[in-house]
C-alpha cells in the first residue's frame, strides 16, 4: 500500500515531505509511525515503548484528527494521506 506523508517539519537530506512510503498490508497508524521514526530520529515521534513520543502533537489522517494517545491500532488503507505534527521551539529570530 502506497501512503501520503505530510508533516510540519523538514530534515535536509532525510525527511522532505510530501513523501509516500509503502507499507504492507493490513498496517497500522501506529506501524507508520514507527518507519517514520526511523527516518526522522533524533525527533521523539514514538519513545523507545512504541507509545507516542514528546514531540508529537497530532496526527491526521484523511481529514481526521488524532491526538497521540488516540492512535491505537488504526488501520492504514492504500491512498490514504497522513499529516504528521511535532513540537518545535522557536529557533531565534528577531
Amino acid at each position: 500500500m502506497k501512503i501520503k506523508i505530510d508533516a510540519n517539519f523538514v530534515m535536509m537530506n532525510k525527511f522532505n515531505p510530501p513523501i509516500f512510503l509503502e507499507v504492507e498490508e493490513g498496517s497500522t497508524l501506529k506501524d507508520l509511525l514507527e518507519r517514520i521514526q526511523s527516518i526522522v530520529l533524533p525527533i521523539k515521534v514514538l519513545d523507545h515503548k512504541k507509545n507516542p513520543g514528546d514531540d508529537l502533537r497530532r496526527i491526521i489522517l484523511n481529514g481526521r484528527t488524532f491526538l497521540p494517545t488516540e492512535i491505537g491500532d488504526t488501520p492504514l488503507q492504500d491512498g490514504d494521506e497522513v499529516f504528521v505534527e511535532i513540537f518545535m521551539e522557536p529557533l531565534g529570530g528577531g
